[in-house]
């Protein structure tokens, strides 16, 4: 197929490091791709990975865009939206939009697809896939941190933004469960919104934990980090907690699985769907009704039980993952590979660019409809 791939390519956000991912993997399988950057890319790394990079639209089997916010103008063929949600809902000019403008849309939860299907999105026009991870990059096998200030048992919690990714949730557990004594770190891998004032620039909730007299010891990662440093990371922890709220993307918990550190993660769609039961936890708590500022329709958040939350980090804490734990959280993520993830993409692109180009099919009957004035003006 021939592809024009919009959006961003070279920041260190999640949705950004997919679009990386899924053209490399859409170019390996044969494609030919295009892309249209929207921020600065490595140019090198993906020509040489077969993908051309235009300044402009070329017309195209499909043009796919992942981006937040989303986009269906100027499109140069038939319009795929690879779509996250946050709190299971959407405003009213985007469903709109997704209706009027757009040939098909990929999404990453079941949660996704059924509030959209009570929108009114077709179910021809939508299919679920979660997103992958590049086994290669994220193993356990590779470098740790090595800091002498962390400590014996490592929690780990990484987000883009602190409400929605439970970043208070984490906080109040921590300082609940230990005290300075303990031989605990959490570490807090969050974007510098101020690289000019690094205290005013974290969170009001982590500045407040910072300066507890008794407080567990707490490091904190605001730096961009590569994907390679993000592996760094994600090894480094024992385990990643993330009670999220209304993240849309299950991408963070699959890098950390296949670095082979256990998750605990919201008890409900789409984390459950890959956090195994036997070698993972997930979070007990409850859903809560919430109408996010950009809404018009009510989506819903999830409320991690604190006491729970508690409980399960002093467990680890006393008894972290064994090797063989963290092994088969490992092979637990195998079949998340981008590769299968876009052999799961151009399956429905297939048959859907079929049902497309029949839709559009030119009538063999040609037709003129004329409109105009009855009578001119002279009459």
């Amino acid at each position: 197929m021939r592809l024009f791939w919009e959006g961003l390519f070279s920041a260190s956000g999640f949705i950004e490091r997919a679009n990386r991912e899924l053209v490399k993997a859409a170019a390996r399988r044969g494609n030919q791709v295009m892309i249209r950057a929207h921020d600065d890319v490595d140019f090198v790394n993906l020509r040489q990975s077969g993908i051309a990079v235009v300044p402009g639209g070329i017309p195209a089997d499909w043009h796919i865009r992942c981006n937040w916010v989303p986009n269906w103008y100027d499109q140069v063929g038939p319009l795929l939206l690879y779509q996250p949600f946050e709190y299971a809902t959407a405003a009213d000019d985007w469903i709109e939009g997704f209706k009027r403008f757009v040939d098909y849309l990929i999404v990453p939860s079941e949660t996704d697809y059924h509030f959209l299907i009570k929108r009114g999105i077709q179910s021809d026009r939508l299919s679920v896939v979660p997103p992958g991870v590049n086994l290669t990059l994220f193993q356990s096998d590779g470098e740790k941190l090595t800091s002498d200030t962390l400590r014996a048992v490592r929690f780990l919690w990484l987000g883009e933004l602190p409400y929605r990714d439970g970043l208070d949730k984490v906080l109040r557990a921590y300082l609940t469960a230990f005290r300075r004594s303990d031989d605990v770190s959490l570490m807090i891998q969050i974007p510098q919104k101020n690289p000019d004032d690094w205290d005013a620039s974290l969170p009001m909730e982590l500045r407040q934990a910072l300066r507890h007299p008794n407080a567990p010891h707490i490091t904190v990662i605001t730096q961009s980090l590569t994907d390679e440093q993000s592996a760094t990371v994600l090894r480094s922890a024992h385990v990643l907690v993330a009670p999220y709220r209304g993240f849309g993307l299950q991408q963070p918990l699959l890098e950390a699985m296949a670095c082979g550190t256990p998750v605990m993660a919201s008890g409900t769609d789409p984390y459950i769907t890959v956090v195994p039961s036997d070698y993972g936890w997930r979070l007990s708590g409850h859903l809560v009704s919430i109408t996010p500022p950009w809404a018009q329709v009510a989506g819903w958040q999830y409320e991690v039980n604190h006491e729970d939350l508690v409980n399960l980090m002093r467990t680890v804490a006393q008894r972290p993952p064994s090797n063989a734990m963290r092994q088969k959280v490992q092979d637990s993520v195998q079949s998340y590979s981008w590769e299968s993830v876009w052999d799961r993409w151009e399956m429905r692109l297939s048959k859907s660019s079929e049902a497309y180009r029949m839709k559009t099919k030119p009538s063999s009957h040609a037709a003129l409809i004329w409109r105009g004035p009855i009578r001119n003006a002279s009459g």
